[in-house]
C-alpha cells in the first residue's frame, strides 16, 4: 500500500444508553434504535418508541450515554 492511501474506519452511530423513567424513577440501560418499544421494568410506562431510527423519548429521559 502506498503511503497517500487512506482506511477509512467506519463507526456506528447508534449506542446505550441510560433511561430514567419520568413516572417512577427508575433508571435502565435502552438501545439507542429500538426495534419495539421500551417499557419501564417497574411501572410499566412507554419510554421509548421506535421511529426506523433512533428512538423517541415518550415518559424517560436520558441520564447519560454508555461507550
Amino acid at each position: 500500500m502506498s503511503e497517500n492511501t487512506r482506511r477509512t474506519v467506519r463507526t456506528s452511530k447508534s449506542s446505550f444508553g441510560i433511561i430514567k423513567c419520568k413516572m417512577c424513577g427508575n433508571e435502565q440501560p435502552v438501545f439507542s434504535n429500538p426495534a419495539i418499544e421500551v417499557r419501564c421494568n417497574s411501572c410499566n410506562a412507554v419510554l421509548q418508541k421506535p421511529t426506523g431510527g433512533k428512538g423517541k423519548l415518550i415518559d424517560g429521559e436520558l441520564v447519560r450515554k454508555l461507550e
